[in-house]
Parts: C-alpha cells; sequence; structure tokens
C-alpha cells in the first residue's frame, strides 16, 4: 500500500513542479490550487506520523508574521491592495511541503518542465528574429494569457538582443549549474550534460535580464577556472583568469548601470530613492513592517505599488528589518546547510552556486515570494536533506583523495 502511494505522491510531485513551471501565473492549466490540495493530503496520510515539527513552526510562524505585520499596517492606516494581498498569502503556502521535504525528491523532477520552457523560449526567439509576424502574434497571445512571458527587444553593448523571458526560466539556473560542472569534470554523459547545459545556458541569455546574463557568464567561468586550478600550473593560470574575469566582470556591471537610454536603470534607482525617503519619514516601518500588500509612492513608476524589483528591500517594507530577517535566513539557510556538510552532498558546489546565484537574481526582480521562488526555497531544502543527493562513504573516501 506504501510503495503505491509512494508512486502517486511523485507523481503528483511531477504533475506540481510541471505546473508551476510552465504556467506561473495559473491561466492556462489553472491546475495549481487543486494539485497542491491533493499533493499536501496525499503526503499527510502517507507520512502523517513522520511530519518534521521543526518545519511545520516555520511555516507557522511564516504565517504568524504575515498576518501581523498586515494587522499593524492596516490599523496604522496604510493603503492595501487587498487583491495583492490574497495573492500572496497564496504564495507562500508552498512553505507547508518543508513539512515533508526529507522525505521529497524534487530537483530532477524539474528538469522535464524546465527543458520544455528553454527550448520554447529559445524557438520564439530565433522565430521573432527571423519574422517579425511570429513576433506580433505572439505578443497578442500573452496579453490574453496574462504574461507568464514577456518579450522586448534591448540593446547591451550596442548588440541588439531579442528578450524573451519566461517568468520561471531563473529556475533553471541550477540546473544549469549542475550540468555546467559535469560537463567540465566528467566524461560519463558529457554529450548529454553538455546539450543539457548549452539548453539552459541559452534560454536564461535569451531572457535578456542583466542578472541572468552575467549569472551564465559567470557560473562556466567560475567552475572552468576552478577546474584549471587542479591541473599543472593551474593555480598561477587560476589567479590568473580570476583577475581577466574579475576585470571583464566590473566592466559588464559598470557599462550595464550606466547605460544611457536604458529605461529600467532609472526606475530601479527611483524605487531606491523612494525607499529610502519612505523609511526616513515613517522608521517604524523599519521595525514593524508595513505589511504585504501595502502601498507606497514609487518615484520609479511615478504612482502608489504594492511591489517594485528590489525583493530584500521590499521585505523589509512588508516585515520589518527583523521579520524579514527572519524571512531572508529561511531562504539562505540550505546554502548553510551545504557549507556545513558540503563533503556529503552530491555536486554541492554547483548546486550551491546556482541556488546562491537565484537568489541573487530575485533580489532584482519579483521572483523570491511567488510561487516560482517557494519553489525554489523547497528544492533547495530537498536537495540538502533528502538522502537522494547524499554522496556514499566509498564515494566520500575518493574525493577526499582528489
Amino acid at each position: 500500500m506504501s510503495s503505491a502511494l509512494d508512486k502517486i505522491v511523485n507523481f503528483l510531485l511531477s504533475i506540481f513542479c510541471f505546473v508551476l513551471i510552465v504556467d506561473p501565473p495559473n491561466t492556462i492549466l489553472r491546475a495549481k490550487n487543486p494539485v497542491f490540495i491533493v499533493l499536501v493530503a496525499l503526503l499527510f496520510v502517507r507520512y502523517r506520523t513522520k511530519m518534521e515539527t521543526s518545519k511545520l513552526v516555520i511555516f507557522l510562524l511564516t504565517y504568524l508574521l504575515i498576518v501581523a505585520t498586515f494587522l499593524r499596517g492596516d490599523m496604522a492606516g496604510y493603503p492595501f491592495d487587498y487583491e495583492f494581498t490574497t495573492g500572496f498569502i497564496k504564495a507562500f503556502a508552498p512553505i507547508l511541503l518543508l513539512c515533508w521535504v526529507s522525505k521529497l525528491e524534487i530537483f530532477n523532477k524539474m528538469l522535464f518542465p524546465l527543458v520544455c520552457i528553454s527550448l520554447f523560449s529559445i524557438f520564439i526567439a530565433y522565430a521573432m528574429y527571423f519574422s517579425p509576424a511570429i513576433e506580433t502574434a505572439i505578443y497578442g497571445f500573452l496579453q490574453e494569457e496574462n504574461d507568464f512571458m514577456k518579450l522586448s527587444r534591448r540593446s547591451f553593448l550596442g548588440i541588439s538582443l531579442i528578450s524573451v523571458f519566461y517568468k520561471t526560466i531563473p529556475l533553471a539556473i541550477m540546473p544549469c549549474s549542475v550540468y555546467c560542472y559535469k560537463a567540465i569534470t566528467e566524461r560519463k554523459h558529457r554529450i548529454g550534460n553538455v546539450l543539457l547545459f548549452l539548453i539552459f545556458a541559452m534560454a536564461i541569455f535569451f531572457s535578456g535580464t542583466r542578472a541572468n546574463m552575467l549569472s551564465v557568464f559567470f557560473i562556466f567561468s567560475f567552475l572552468w577556472i576552478r577546474q584549471k586550478g587542479n591541473e599543472v600550473f593551474g593555480k598561477v593560470l587560476t589567479y590568473l583568469l580570476i583577475f581577466i574575469f574579475l576585470l571583464f566582470a566590473l566592466y559588464l556591471v559598470t557599462v550595464f548601470l550606466s547605460e544611457k537610454g536604458e529605461h529600467s536603470n532609472a526606475i530601479k534607482f527611483g524605487h531606491l530613492m523612494s525607499y529610502y525617503d519612505l523609511f526616513v519619514t515613517h522608521p517604524d516601518i523599519l521595525l514593524f513592517g508595513q505589511g504585504i500588500g501595502s502601498l507606497f509612492y514609487s518615484a520609479g513608476f511615478g504612482e502608489m505599488v504594492p511591489q517594485t524589483e528590489w525583493t530584500y528591500v521590499e521585505l523589509v517594507r512588508y516585515f520589518g528589518f527583523f521579520g524579514a530577517l527572519f524571512i531572508i535566513g529561511i531562504f539562505f539557510y540550505p546554502l548553510y546547510y551545504l557549507y556545513k556538510h558540503k563533503t556529503e552532498v552530491q555536486y554541492a558546489l554547483p548546486f550551491g552556486l546556482g541556488y546562491f546565484l537565484y537568489l541573487c537574481i530575485a533580489g532584482t526582480n519579483p521572483l523570491l515570494i511567488s510561487s516560482t521562488g517557494m519553489l525554489a526555497l523547497v528544492v533547495g531544502y530537498s536537495y540538502v536533506l533528502a538522502p537522494y543527493h547524499r554522496i556514499e562513504k566509498s564515494d566520500k573516501k575518493c574525493i577526499q583523495q582528489k
């Protein structure tokens, strides 16, 4: 009975990952809520005596923080977008999966839907490049389907690029890092590893955001330089390559931030100035928060908004400084665990690098407090706590000898 139930749970978990990744706004399949409810019910039945109470406490404290800061902000008279508040309260729900996370293997279940949206994004990018008619048709379709994908034409370093940003494509940064590492260091299945890395890397690069593009460049450079450091004259070559990489990365960041005509730069700086004015005018928000869904005036957009792209600053506005530290700590804990147990987790370095870069990308895009961000969180905990990615003792000895 338990083995049959395990198969059903694994199947539903695969469906849940597929739905979250392929249909992030839940407007096409409309299956996000029912699949999640059935999945949680089955997990409760299958592991009713093995529920991790420490993770349940995290779930309860998170919602207590959400409700407390919301009530405080509402009583203080701050304006709210209540529909936005409701949506974000639902977005936190996947944290409940942490209660069974040590029993779940999620990383591999992300691969198929991520390959699907990656290939789709690459196809759309090339189709738009060769056919303006296809571009017009896709724009019309996306306007009807709540923009699960954003299209634009942007110029970087004087080069015109087509941007195809699928809302969940930043999740691909984790398998992109893992398969880059495998392609560089392993001979077994090298062609498949290289192919998967290229698919993820191209889709992330075509997304057009600077954080995504720099992340792909950084992953390959860092892992390749690290591998060369293990070879003859490796240390000398490593230091030289690191120096060249840092100079080039600094040049790219400087150019991206100062690029004339880049409208998003002015918007982002406008947001930051508005946050500064808000915290100076209302210092109580730094301590107690303003609540999820609360509105504030942003000079970046020139209107009252409930959310901007500066995610971590937004968390401070929502929950106060200490509440934000609690939420951020939940997201960063898998990195701390990987650091303490790096010899026990398979591909700890590349996965940790990919997860860290996702958290960096989410800091400049509204991707953290969403169903996408919650899936990344659950994947992070599952990867480090579940037994599926553990290194056997015999393999650990080989790694230590190397």
